[in-house]
């Protein structure tokens, strides 16, 4: 094979895989920061917190004295219907001895279809800072218009305060 056939097909090997490697911007369907709760009512509630914030004023905690946090639910139709997502936050830990996650979970009425968590533990290697996480899910394959995707967060065994800020779902695909 001739210098410059094989360039050519060089060049037309590598356009393509540049081309396949590009992937799409996600489209966020859902962000939830804390600013727009402030003023619904006369006394922010317990979870709402402005000592410590990502952006704005205003985080999410979960105190020491709570299992969940509240969270967020959306019809699978509401969300565009994805098959793909993305679900992550920013999140704030005191130390690495927190057993918190975040929590993925989709129903169907009463039946859960889908459970997944993301132990902050196990991802978050720096404390008294804000640290990204997220985590990406393929939803069931018979996904329904009324199914509910809720996301919060959860902690078990020793309870400890930590704070949330700008959540998201990002539809992939």
């Amino acid at each position: 094979m001739a210098w410059h056939t094989r360039a050519a097909v060089l060049i037309l090997s590598l356009g393509a895989f540049l081309l396949t490697s590009c992937s799409a911007v996600p489209e966020k369907v859902v962000q939830i920061g804390f600013e727009d709760i402030d003023g619904w009512v006369r006394t922010p509630p317990a979870w709402l917190t402005d000592s410590t914030a990502h952006s704005g004023r205003w985080s999410g905690q979960l105190l020491a004295t709570a299992d969940f946090g509240p969270g967020f639910s959306r019809t699978w139709q509401d969300l565009n219907n994805p098959k793909t997502i993305r679900v992550g936050s920013w999140v704030w830990l005191p130390h690495g001895r927190v057993h918190t996650a975040l929590a993925i979970e989709i129903k169907r009425g009463e039946e859960s279809l889908y459970y997944q968590n993301l132990g902050l533990q196990d991802v978050v290697k720096r404390y008294d800072q804000w640290e990204l996480v997220h985590q990406t899910h393929e939803l069931p394959a018979d996904m329904q218009p009324s199914d509910v995707i809720k996301v919060y967060v959860w902690q078990w065994g020793g309870h400890y305060t930590i704070k949330y800020d700008d959540m998201f779902v990002e539809k992939l695909r």
